[in-house]
């Protein structure tokens, strides 16, 4: 006896969150998924982004779903989505900085612009910071701005000495040419107008240096900066900066080199562009405060001004590098200790600064341990005074001089005298 087929209905359910949960299991041994840029460990050197693909298990569920109740080609492909590499941007430049304070028992403070784009970072640059040397860069260009010519050649070795030798005696001669007159508190006074102006709030000096406050004159400015009621640094009252406003007025001395930017609409009939230019080269003879300088290659230019105090260190320069020209301004500071070794504070500034330098010169990395940069040329130094010793002495002999070296002390008596 024949039977006749009867259709029964299928009844078949699924529980949608579990079939998710194994979607995902398998994505996680199929994906994978771009890979952002990175610091390689070690070598202060960044590399670029990877692209990758991972599987879309949203767009991917109604096709698995329909496969379940299908009698035949129950066969179910997960979408796939390519993925970009991530971008390589100042962020990750950022976050290496940020780490890089997080061994160090103070204050880190960085700014750092890219002078081709204007792009910035800021890794606590806005707090109220010790004006120190480097604000002697402000004093350069004002004592350009106030000029009516090109200085003379007492102006030029006033400039010389701040800028290379760090002369606090000459920067507070400069404060009188600021002035018009012979009063280094009408020259801090006028460098700080001319300084808010620009829009550096936060930028003052109220006390030339090694000069005690005048009862006639303010000992201090009320900023934005200082009045943050979450101040985590200790700066000095005399006279203070941030990073990003040191950082702004080397990007504005930039750009006015370049015939263009904020000084020149301000002051249009006040400095130029050589003057600007000149000021930048004027601060590229600084070969000392190596803190920059031993972040970038021995051939590489900087012109900065360093400084530093009891508690405080810091440089501020322009750095023209293969990869791209870069402001970085950067300081650390120890509020809650009563002295900030060098031994602690060079090393991080040093690597602070080659971080940057790879990040604009990532196909051509500087390798070089800044440390023992340092070792080199403090060996290489003090082999040169060694030898200018030996000559000097080497010259007294031949000119006929005697040297006592008699209980430690060295006499250099002349031919016509009779040693004592």
């Amino acid at each position: 006896q024949s039977l006749d087929p009867v259709q029964i209905p299928l009844e078949a359910t699924h529980d949608r969150a579990l079939l998710q949960e194994r979607l995902q299991m398998i994505a996680s041994f199929l994906d994978n998924p771009a890979k952002g840029p990175q610091l390689l460990v070690g070598s202060a050197t960044f590399q670029y982004g990877e692209p990758g693909y991972v599987a879309d298990i949203d767009a991917s569920l109604g096709d698995v779903e329909a496969a379940l109740y299908r009698p035949d080609q129950r066969e179910a492909s997960l979408i796939i989505v390519d993925e970009d590499a991530p971008p390589f941007n100042m962020e990750l430049l950022a976050q290496n900085i940020a780490d890089q304070f997080e061994a160090f028992s103070g204050v880190g403070s960085v700014f750092v612009m890219d002078l081709a784009t204007g792009e910035e970072i800021s890794v606590n640059g806005d707090v109220a910071i010790s004006g120190l040397s480097i604000l002697k860069i402000a004093i350069f260009l004002e004592t350009y701005r106030v000029l009516d010519a090109p200085p003379n050649e007492y102006v030029q070795g006033l400039l010389y000495d701040t800028a290379v030798h760090s002369s606090n005696y000459a920067a507070n001669l400069l404060l009188h040419v600021i002035a018009g007159v012979d009063n280094t508190y009408e020259g801090a006074a006028k460098l700080t107008e001319s300084l808010h102006r620009l829009g550096l709030e936060n930028t003052f000096m109220a006390v030339p240096y090694d000069a005690t406050p005048a009862a006639s004159r303010p000992s201090t400015y009320i900023t934005p900066a200082n009045t943050d009621p979450d101040l985590v640094t200790r700066p000095d009252t005399a006279m203070q900066t941030t990073a990003e406003e040191m950082g702004t007025l080397l990007s504005m001395i930039y750009y006015c080199s370049q015939g263009k930017g904020t000084l020149l609409a301000i002051y249009p009939n006040e400095l130029t562009p050589d003057e600007c230019q000149a000021l930048i080269d004027l601060m590229v003879q600084n070969e000392e405060g190596n803190l920059i300088r031993f972040g970038v290659p021995a051939d590489v230019r900087v012109s900065h001004k360093h400084g530093w105090d009891y508690v405080t260190q810091g440089d501020a320069g322009i750095v023209f590098s293969p990869g791209g020209d870069f402001v970085i301004v950067e300081y650390v500071t120890d509020p809650n200790s009563d002295w900030l070794s060098n031994e602690i504070g060079f090393p991080i500034l040093r690597e602070v600064a080659r971080a940057a330098y790879n990040y604009f010169n990532f196909d051509n990395p500087n390798l070089e341990d800044p440390n023992v940069r340092a070792q080199r040329e403090a060996a290489a130094r003090e082999a040169a005074a060694a030898e200018a010793e030996a000559a000097a002495e080497a010259s007294a002999e031949a000119d006929g001089e005697v040297v006592d070296e008699s209980g430690g002390g060295e006499t250099a008596v002349s031919p016509d005298q009779s040693a004592p």
